[in-house]
């Protein structure tokens, strides 16, 4: 493939052969088009002409052929494609700055040529926002884009279609003018077949092939016919009687082939800030999308920090006092062995704040009270438990009798349908026994070491005394919403452009992948850079989670951890076009992964089928290293850290292989 020097031919087609999923697109296509010609491509929808003119301009690589055309540069060649392919949030005036800055021009270049369209097409001024026009204006915007660069080659995909006759008829004479003017050669596909009289050449084209190539008088000579539409009919019954014979076509190539203008485009800093404006001037269109992104973490974590965490309270609880008839509200203290000991206890145990005390005749109703869930669990002192508790405490352990033992204790029974509940229920009752002994040693002179199991809890190494379940589980929530974040964001930046046809207007006009990463990943970290510090805000210093490390470390952390997820989120788009398949895969994949990365559950408790996979998930390593600087304080030479660090460059090192991947195999099956 190469590009064309014949003085008297623009583009030269030659045996061009297009296969998807096994079906011939193109077959053994011939194309002649003639420099400072209109040619007018003719053909019912679905005969190829929108895929003939992506392998023209390099965005779908053909199986066999030859596409030859004669440029200098690529950017002598002008799309406007089917869609219309325009960002409707923008104006009129910042689509042309886009465009244009993408094509290399200058403001004053855009604006004067701008000026010049807007009058010839009839546009509204300048600051019209392209979403708020009909669906004529918008195509008449498109088709002025496609010219704003003055390129010499230009392929027009329906620019017709949905507009008034006049205003069509304005539009080819103006084609008309260019050709004879500025000598440019047009490629204008169409199915008015009518309209394609005024073309200076005309190819008919049907099942991916043309069928005959001339001018319209040429043609509409050979089949004898007043007009192009019964010559087309003419012919392609002619061609009906010939596929009766079954055709045996030729074996297309599993080899792919360029056209020139996909060749030899080298990186450019043009199109790498166009694409930056173009991101920025987005989210300063909707700003209220850009202040929902920025106001995500901090609704998170200020949520999670009140809902999270905190040791249930007003639990109730019956209580059947079969020992006493009546506890006295007065604080019971001092060494007398008359007191009731289940109400000295009871007092201990209220004082906590987590229980509401209801007092029950029997344990028949306070059972009752437990099955209508009314009552989380209930207590049962029996009759001279006081009495026989004393007795424990002063009889020698081979004088103890079995009564004593049997209605000293006290009998506890629970709905243990919740975890968390009744493992406080049990942690609270043991704990606040073991308070209430305590006083009633130390009141009565002794030693209240006698009182306590024999284990000393030591000044902690890492941690606090009183650990919570929202600290410990800061760090892998916060790799969890900063893996998320930027998977959401660039799933809303890249699929409506795939969707409306910008990207694929963007990549004709020569935008590489990097082109388009970069600025993406620009926006990503700015945005990034915002929502950690404000996440760092609520987290570590209103609600004092642990940090006991300088704010750098775990930030840049945080930052890779978002590259991560637009590393993630651009995997997600290469997979598929639709915006709501992307969105739910990406939601359910985060969902799992997020779920066990010690977010909701502890990575050492997971069932051990798993326990040496979870490791190698996205999230797990890094939460761990995370944990381990805000919490301990280790810094980058620990092994947790360097491998939380090497996890999280080795994912996104896998995302962008797999969507270099597919975005290469989609590209070879477009």
């Amino acid at each position: 493939m190469e590009s064309l020097h014949s003085d008297n031919t623009s583009i030269l087609l030659q045996g061009v052969c297009k296969e998807y999923n096994h079906k011939h697109v193109l077959e053994n296509l011939n194309m002649d088009v003639p420099k400072g010609c209109i040619y007018g491509l003719l053909g019912p929808s679905g005969c190829g002409k929108t895929t003939l003119l992506n392998c023209i301009m390099g965005t779908t690589m053909i199986n066999n052929g030859k596409i030859k055309i004669n440029i200098k540069k690529p950017s002598d060649v002008g799309l406007m494609p089917q869609e219309v392919a325009l960002t409707t949030v923008f104006t009129i005036k910042e689509t042309f700055q886009f465009h244009g800055k993408l094509l290399g021009m200058t403001n004053n270049e855009i604006e004067k040529t701008g000026d010049e369209l807007i009058e010839l097409l009839q546009l509204p001024q300048f600051n019209t926002r392209i979403g708020s026009m009909s669906g004529g204006q918008q195509r008449r915007v498109s088709f002025a884009v496609a010219f704003l660069h003055d390129p010499n080659i230009l392929l027009l995909d329906e620019p017709t279609v949905g507009l008034d006759p006049l205003l069509s008829h304005s539009i080819w004479e103006y084609l008309i003018q260019q050709v004879a003017r500025s000598h440019k050669t047009i490629i204008i596909t169409t199915h008015y077949i009518e309209e394609a009289r005024q073309a200076n050449k005309v190819g008919l084209m049907r099942k991916g092939t043309i069928l005959i190539e001339g001018s319209p008088a040429e043609i509409m000579q050979i089949y004898n016919s007043d007009n192009l539409e019964d010559a087309f009919l003419l012919l392609c019954n002619q061609e009906e009687k010939k596929n009766k014979i079954k055709r045996i076509l030729p074996p297309t190539s599993t080899a792919t082939v360029q056209s020139p203008l996909s060749k030899n485009r080298s990186f450019s800093f043009n199109r790498l800030i166009a694409q930056t404006y173009k991101n920025f001037l987005f989210m300063t269109k909707e700003i209220q999308l850009l202040l929902f992104i920025l106001i995500i973490p901090v609704i998170s974590c200020f949520v999670r920090n009140i809902a999270w965490g905190g040791d249930p309270t007003g639990l109730i609880l019956s209580i059947v006092n079969h020992d006493t008839l009546n506890c006295s509200t007065e604080p019971l203290r001092g060494c007398n062995y008359e007191q009731s000991m289940s109400c000295r206890y009871l007092q201990h145990l209220y004082n906590s704040s987590n229980f509401i005390q209801a007092d029950k005749k029997n344990l028949e109703e306070a059972k009752k009270s437990v099955l209508n869930n009314n009552a989380w669990g209930l207590i049962y002192f029996g009759p001279n438990f006081s009495s026989s508790l004393i007795d424990r405490i002063f009889s020698e352990i081979t004088d103890i009798k079995n009564e004593s033992l049997e209605t000293g204790s006290i009998q506890v029974q629970m709905d243990s349908t919740n975890k968390i509940i009744s493992d406080l229920i049990k942690y609270k009752l043991s704990e606040e026994f073991n308070n209430f002994l305590k006083n009633l040693y130390l009141d009565c002179g002794w030693q209240d070491a006698l009182a306590r199991a024999p284990i000393k809890i030591e000044e902690y190494i890492y941690g606090s005394k009183h650990p919570t379940f929202t600290k410990s589980q800061t760090a892998s929530y916060l790799m969890g919403i900063f893996f998320y974040i930027p998977v959401v964001v660039t799933l809303g930046q890249i699929m409506p452009e795939k969707e409306n046809g910008v990207m694929q207007r963007s990549r004709a006009a020569g935008m590489k992948t990097m082109e388009f990463i970069i600025p993406v990943a620009i926006l990503q970290t700015i945005l990034s850079i915002i929502q950690i510090s404000t996440a760092f805000l609520i987290e570590f210093i209103i609600f004092k989670n642990p940090l006991v490390s300088s704010i750098w470390l775990p930030g840049s952390m945080l930052l890779l951890q978002a590259f991560n997820g637009l590393c993630f989120g651009l995997f997600i788009t290469s997979i598929s076009d639709s915006v709501s398949f992307t969105m739910t895969l990406s939601t359910a994949v985060v969902f799992f992964i997020t779920s066990i990365n010690g977010t909701l559950w502890p990575m050492e408790g997971v069932h051990p089928f798993i326990s040496k996979v979870i490791w190698w998930t996205p999230l797990a390593l890094p939460s761990e290293a995370l944990q381990g600087i805000t919490a301990r304080g280790w810094n980058i030479f620990h092994p947790k850290i360097y491998l939380g660090y090497a996890a999280l460059v080795g994912w996104a090192a896998v995302y962008l292989s797999l969507t270099y991947l597919f975005n290469y195999n989609k590209r070879l099956k477009a």
